[in-house]
């Protein structure tokens, strides 16, 4: 149970936030949340009255997950050995199935023969198949490159919090996750109001456009909302694989001449390699499903599936 202490925070934590931070689901099903509410309220003064009644909810969250996360560096790398594993039987067996069946059905078969059955209907009544090679590559190429952005940028807190038990390793977590927390339509609606702040008060042309248009034109905008969404997701995977690090062998590295690159292409990537696959896969979904900060900001002449 120590062991596994900080992933179950790191997992509670981006649950906790991913469920405050929905309205889609919550809109589908009629639930009255603040995020619904701030939805509804995104161009009125309400919205920010919303947007910080969010924040707070967030807060004890946040306080939990560092006492459930704990001060001991338990995490830390330790000798590993194979084990053997004993086959589940009995029911411990048809809980397992159960378990599986129940989640594969909700999520996966009725989904499928939902869509089979809007599909039949579609060709009964000779309605015309929706576009969706363009979609799909350009959701594609925005979630391929977004997820790089994000699991690039997460190295660097996850790095410095991994390697710092002070106070302020506690605070940029906390920061992380707290810019995390808040709703995509929220983000997209600020980072929308920059754009226009910045055309108005600090314009900026080159060759005859403006710099502001051309860089919402090719992503970067984009790219800024989802970086603010998702960061929590690459961090919260890099981290407890950065604290897995043997800082034996770095030091041994050290010892015997290794430069910095080298200590890091040789003892820490290898290390960290399936938390960042892992990260980046995340993400990849997320991004790849994620609907008001790419419909707000995906620029023209564009489209994701979602």
């Amino acid at each position: 149970m120590p062991l596994l202490r900080p992933a179950w925070s790191f997992g509670l934590v981006l649950v906790g936030l991913y469920v405050v931070s929905d309205f889609g689901a919550v809109a589908v099903l009629d639930c009255e949340v603040l995020t619904w509410e701030l939805y509804k309220a995104r161009g009125g003064r309400d919205a920010i009255t919303l947007a910080f009644g969010l924040v707070v909810v967030v807060i004890p969250l946040l306080l939990a997950v560092r006492l459930l996360h704990g001060r001991q560096p338990v995490e830390r790398s330790r000798p590993e050995r194979a084990r053997q594993g004993a086959p589940l039987t009995g029911p411990a067996l048809w809980c397992t199935y159960g378990v599986y069946m129940v989640m594969i059905g909700l999520g996966v078969i009725i989904p499928v023969i939902s869509l089979l059955a809007w599909l039949w209907s579609g060709i009964e009544n000779g309605v015309e198949f929706a576009p969706v090679l363009g979609p799909a590559i350009d959701t594609i190429v925005f979630a391929a490159v977004g997820a790089l952005v994000v699991v690039t940028a997460a190295v660097a807190p996850a790095w410095l919090t991994s390697r710092s038990a002070g106070r302020a390793g506690g605070v940029l977590e906390g920061a992380i996750y707290l810019t995390s927390s808040v709703p995509g339509v929220l983000v997209a609606v600020g980072i929308l109001q920059l754009i226009l702040g910045l055309k108005r008060e600090a314009p900026l042309d080159i060759g005859g456009a403006s710099a502001w248009t051309l860089l919402e034109g090719v992503g970067i905008f984009l790219f800024v909302g989802y970086l603010m969404r998702f960061l929590s997701q690459g961090y919260a995977a890099l981290k407890p694989a950065l604290l897995r690090v043997d800082a034996s062998q770095e030091e041994a590295a050290l010892g015997l001449g290794a430069s910095a690159w080298r200590r890091f292409r040789a003892v820490v990537l290898p290390t960290i390699a399936p938390g960042a696959i892992a990260a980046y896969t995340l993400i990849f979904l997320s991004i790849a499903k994620e609907l008001p900060i790419t419909l707000m900001l995906v620029p023209l002449n564009h489209s994701t599936l979602a």
